[in-house]
């Protein structure tokens, strides 16, 4: 497995929630399914974005602890995705 860089990060990493804030500002909840793809999109990307960070910290905290800060982090995005 390839490890993830933990001395720098990705801008996409950077842009994303601040993005997705924007989005949710701008669009809000539509009515329209159409442009109801693009909070879709973004809300992907920062669950991405969440899973980088989770791992960069996994590798950081080392191996009996960074598999549960992996499982706490996409437990807590499942939970508030729903």
């Amino acid at each position: 497995m390839a490890r993830a860089p933990i001395d720098r990060t990705p801008l996409h990493v950077t842009l994303l929630p601040a993005l997705g804030i924007a989005v949710w500002l701008v669009i809000g909840k539509v009515s329209l399914e159409v442009l109801a793809v693009v909070p879709a999109v973004v809300l992907l990307g920062n669950v991405i974005a969440a899973v980088y960070h989770a791992e960069v910290m996994a590798l950081r905290v080392g191996e009996p602890y960074g598999t549960l800060v992996l499982a706490l982090a996409v437990t807590v995005i499942d939970a508030l995705s729903t």
